[in-house]
């Protein structure tokens, strides 16, 4: 297994300062990585997975002087070159995992609009940098989350109890809403 560390929720201004860093069960670091989307000012990390090829999956939002916030995601071989970078079209991804097959799944959201979430899938898949699959989607999971409290929050973010948990499962990942306190298991096929 490796540690993880990452500049988290707090938006990183110089490309040339690694941000991400791992280290081996060891606690040796065998990798300081920069994760800087092209045309970036500023890049806030989010989220971070590693596949069971060593594959590190790092979420995040990148601003630029065209446009306030960008979500991404950027996979990076273990020597730290940029293996593809994903641009989710707005979606979010608060956490993320690799199943069993390698496919990269993510727990997040679209941008609200007018001050309302729009209707989307709150769980994506992704397999060799294109999209898959989408599950649950925002609307059926938004009844169950109304009713256990009175913020504005996304089931996959909740404000002071934090993001969904997203974890490999037996054929596919699990997923944790702190919104509802529900396990979900979302299967690959």
């Amino acid at each position: 297994g490796f540690l993880v560390c990452q500049s988290a929720d707090v938006p990183c201004t110089k490309a040339d300062v690694p941000n991400l860093v791992l280290a081996d069960s060891s606690g040796k670091v065998v990798l300081r990585h920069t994760v800087w989307p092209e045309g970036a000012t500023t890049v806030q990390m989010i989220a971070t997975a590693v596949s069971k090829q060593h594959v590190i999956a790092v979420s995040g939002a990148a601003s630029s002087p065209a446009a306030a916030e960008i979500p991404f995601v950027q996979e990076i071989r273990p020597d730290g070159t940029l293996l593809r970078e994903i641009r989710t079209g707005g979606f979010l991804a608060f956490s993320l995992a690799y199943d069993d097959k390698g496919d990269l799944w993510m727990a997040g959201s679209q941008a609200m609009e007018q001050g309302h979430w729009p209707p989307h899938q709150i769980l994506r898949r992704y397999r060799d940098g294109a999209l898959v699959s989408e599950h649950l989607p925002y609307a059926e999971f938004q009844a169950k989350y109304e009713a256990t409290t009175s913020h504005k929050s996304h089931p996959a973010m909740h404000g002071n109890e934090g993001r969904a948990f997203l974890v490999p499962a037996p054929g596919g990942v699990g997923l944790w809403s702190p919104g509802t306190h529900e396990w979900i298991e979302v299967g690959s096929d």
